[in-house]
């Protein structure tokens, strides 16, 4: 595609993207549902991992040995092509709980992770819309 036409794909999609949103608020809604699904499950089978070996995931690989693999499908692309992010912790603590404040993995690309927050699964296995900041620091104390 020529500079040209490139410009104005941007220009449309940029117009058409919200408009459809707007026109079709379950859009939206099916959006987030779908990205906090792989969150969670990407952030639970680090768990699983380390219950079924004693050692915490060091990649992609790893958890390619959980039940990853049967619930998100597309798992390995979305971490590869950088669409969600993993925090490959190597010191945290078995249970959950006791991990609130940590990053597992976040959502990084797209128009849900365009506008300053994005979506995170803490320590916990909970879900939330955080913005770029609170991520960034929370990734740094770690």
């Amino acid at each position: 595609m020529n500079a040209g036409r490139q410009k104005w794909f941007w220009i449309i999609a940029a117009i058409a993207i919200p408009l459809l949103l707007l026109l079709n608020p379950n859009l939206w809604d099916l959006s987030n549902k779908s990205v906090r699904y792989n969150l969670e499950a990407i952030g639970s089978s680090i768990y699983e991992f380390h219950n079924s070996t004693g050692e915490w995931p060091q990649g992609a690989n790893d958890l390619a040995r959980t039940s990853l693999p049967l619930k998100v499908h597309h798992w390995r692309y979305l971490i590869q092509a950088g669409n969600v992010v993993v925090i490959w912790n190597r010191d945290l603590l078995p249970d959950p709980r006791n991990n609130a404040n940590r990053v597992l993995v976040y959502h990084n690309q797209g128009l849900l992770a365009a506008f300053g927050h994005k979506w995170v699964c803490w320590g916990d296995l909970r879900t939330e819309y955080a913005s770029n900041a609170k991520i960034r620091s929370a990734i740094a104390q770690q």
